[in-house]
């Protein structure tokens, strides 16, 4: 009997489910609405082993792109994500290819950025910026601006802003504020209005936070420039934990990332422009290895690891993306360069995000489970095709 291919089992499988459960009632209500997202969430994990060949969880980057059922089947079934670069010097907002580095669009932002992540209900590029007034501004995937999500509120609420991340508890947005002068703090805002919640960590008054990311502990980590210590604060209370990595290599930290080992990556300024990437065990802090250096980096302000889990480097020096090995720290290339306008003029924040696609109608139900696998099936047949050829 002839085996029957992953892709053809797969189809099977999906109309097995959808045919498992009971069509909506002519009188569509919101309990249908649910029961079709809820079986999406249970497509979302085989759909996405499935897309990419591999039986490992995307990084925390891509995964953070899902923050609806429905946006992540549609983000499931697209092309690979976009690389997305903020340049302070310009005031630029830019997308590249993640798999050739091409430019593919360029948005003037205006309002002195100094660091961007990716979240809320329709993943847009949240910035922090300090120019006359220090604000969050959020820009859609196309780089249109969206309008300003927080404010500073006299100092309290955005005091020289940086490294800013949304919490996988809360899904409040986390800001980074190194305090000019004062001791800094990390401040915290509703992730629907905006609005200042209040400070969510502190830690005295020799405290300059600089990097912030979530561990795999939803634990918060911080880079702390006062005492070049990367620290730990419960990511529930804001409370410290400790100090959890300390090393004379630390001179002064920057943006932090945990790699697809479950390691520590830090950014690290050495001084005369020139800086280097840190490696630290994910759980209990050890140092292990100074992961880059060398003449191919300059200053690096911000880290990201790609679904091929190499690591790109924004080198704010040297106005560039750097591509290194995720594994050895090996360069491997200029991934992209400042060769096309303004777009990589003193790059302070490189992001993996999904492409700018049009939301889909809420809630796919059994159209949505055909369509899923009609694609996986005709993906198959062309592939098949093209070998024959």
């Amino acid at each position: 009997m002839k085996r029957l291919s992953r892709a053809t089992l797969f189809t099977f499988s999906l109309l097995a489910l959808a045919l498992s459960k009971p069509l909506p009632s002519l009188a569509f209500t919101s309990l249908d609405l649910d029961a079709s997202n809820d079986a999406l969430a249970s497509l979302a994990v085989p759909l996405k082993m499935l897309r990419f060949n591999s039986q490992e969880a995307l990084n925390p980057s891509i995964d953070s792109g899902f923050s609806s059922q429905d946006n992540a089947l549609t983000t499931l079934l697209s092309a690979t994500p976009n690389l997305y670069v903020v340049g302070s010097f310009f005031a630029t907002l830019s997308r590249y290819d993640s798999t050739t580095g091409a430019l593919l669009q360029t948005s003037s932002i205006g309002g002195g950025p100094e660091a961007a992540t990716i979240g809320g209900t329709n993943q847009d590029i949240f910035v922090s910026s300090q120019s006359q007034i220090t604000t969050i501004n959020r820009y859609d995937r196309n780089g249109v601006f969206l309008g300003v999500f927080a404010t500073d509120q006299n100092g309290e609420a955005l005091l020289s802003p940086g490294s800013l991340k949304f919490s996988p508890i809360s899904s409040n947005l986390l800001v980074s504020n190194q305090g000019l002068g004062s001791p800094g703090f990390i401040s915290q805002f509703d992730k629907d209005t905006g609005n200042f919640l209040g400070i969510f960590a502190s830690n005295g008054s020799s405290f300059i936070p600089t990097g912030i990311t979530f561990g795999a502990d939803n634990n918060l980590y911080v880079g702390d420039s006062a005492t070049k210590n990367i620290l730990r604060f419960n990511g529930t209370t804001g409370a410290l934990i400790g100090t959890f990595a300390s090393n004379s290599n630390l001179i002064s930290p920057g943006d932090l990332a945990f790699g697809p080992n479950g390691n520590l990556f830090v950014g690290n300024s050495t001084g005369n422009l020139t800086g280097n990437i840190l490696q630290f065990n994910g759980t209990t802090g050890a140092f292990i290895n100074t992961f880059t250096s060398g003449t191919n980096l300059g200053t690096p302000s911000s880290l990201a690891f790609g679904l091929d889990n190499n690591l790109y480097v924004a080198d704010f020096t040297n106005n560039k993306i750097v591509q290194f090995d995720g594994t050895s720290g090996a360069f491997i290339k200029d991934f992209a360069t400042n060769t096309s306008g303004n777009a990589l003029d003193s790059p302070v924040a490189v992001i993996f995000a999904p492409a700018p696609i049009p939301e889909p109608i809420v809630g796919f139900g059994f159209p949505g489970l055909l369509l899923a696998g009609a694609y996986l099936k005709s993906k198959k047949n062309r592939t098949e095709k093209q070998k024959a050829l």
